[in-house]
């Protein structure tokens, strides 16, 4: 029996096979854009040949994933595509990979004619339990990551577990740091987690690993959709992330950034006294079995990164950092930040 998720009246996620989509939505009365990773011609030409079965009017556009991608050139780009190719209001684009493809494809999707819809289909697990729900869209410009964006939620996700668990063990890791990040904010879902020995054993699992994931982000989305109050917990651990992004030239991948900042925040967290010793070897704990990462040197240029962060208020650096149970938000002034490392 198929099962989903539906978040707010925005968005509905399918846990589902690939091979059903056009069983789940009708692609017989509009045009149909498929903007794809390169790296996935042979999923593209599965979704090609499953579209085509059912009359759908087709066009392909291919792109380099990655970070580095994420910008204004490439969306303007894409854009030019869906002109030239007469796309309108009532087309639909689907996004087919990883969380950078995604955010590049939903932000053109929500910026073309006011917005038209669009679909995701995460291939990398990081996207599977983060970027492919919530709305968020961004593209990275003037030296900031995800500096433009708007609120703009999919109309569906198909998110086929199957296709998931037969990725590489390198993918299944990089997503590990965001559902890590979810156990941390969730005390049912950290317990859940904690019964596994390694990633191999999360493998197994990992349906109901990015079910639970999915369905812990929803919540917040629900309860703050435009990221004001509640929501910014789910930034746990990406104020230092991002900063080590953009002092690396965006060569440390996300998930590992991720990592050293879900480490480094709870130590921040400790020094702050925001939590006990007991919760913050709890927490470091949790992220030795799951997370292989080296933590760099937090310098000078790095703080001063953090400082350009979106998130910030009143020239404080802000995080999302463990609590006792769950997460807060707060801030610090950059001598005061100085200290706490």
């Amino acid at each position: 029996m198929m099962q989903s998720l539906q978040i707010k009246n925005k968005s509905t996620v399918y846990f589902d096979s690939i091979n059903n989509l056009s069983k789940i939505r009708d692609f017989s009365n509009n045009k149909t854009v498929l903007f794809a990773s390169k790296s996935l011609t042979d999923l593209s030409n599965q979704i090609i040949k499953i579209l085509e079965g059912v009359g759908a009017d087709l066009y392909v556009y291919f792109s380099d994933d990655g970070e580095e991608n994420k910008t204004l050139e490439k969306a303007l780009t894409f854009t030019q595509f869906l002109a030239y190719n007469d796309i309108g209001r009532n087309d639909v684009i689907i996004n087919i990979g990883g969380g950078t493809l995604c955010d590049l494809g939903a932000f053109v999707a929500s910026v073309y004619m006011r917005g038209i819809e669009y679909i995701n289909i995460p291939t990398t697990l990081l996207c599977a339990v983060d970027a492919c729900i919530g709305g968020k869209t961004a593209i990275n410009a003037i030296g900031a990551k995800n500096l433009w964006g708007s609120f703009y939620h999919p109309k569906m996700v198909l998110v086929d577990c199957d296709f998931l668990k037969n990725i590489s063990n390198e993918l299944i890791s990089e997503g590990m740091s965001e559902i890590v990040k979810y156990a941390i904010l969730d005390g049912e879902f950290e317990s859940f987690l904690n019964q596994f020995e390694d990633i191999s054993a999360v493998k197994a699992s990992l349906d109901e690993v990015i079910m639970r994931s999915l369905a812990i982000k929803a919540r917040f989305v629900e309860l703050d959709e435009f990221d004001r109050n509640e929501r910014k917990l789910l930034n746990l651990g990406h104020t230092i992330a991002h900063a080590i992004e953009k002092f690396t030239d965006y060569e440390t991948e996300h998930s590992a950034a991720v990592a050293c900042g879900l480490i480094c925040e709870t130590k921040i967290a400790f020094n702050a006294g925001c939590i006990s010793a007991k919760r913050r070897d709890a927490i470091l704990s949790l992220c030795d079995k799951f997370l292989r990462v080296e933590i760099p040197v937090l310098n000078s240029e790095v703080i001063s990164l953090m400082g350009k962060d979106k998130k910030n208020y009143e020239d404080k650096i802000v995080f999302s950092m463990p609590a006792e149970i769950g997460a807060i938000v707060k801030g610090f002034s950059r001598e005061e930040l100085i200290k706490l490392l």
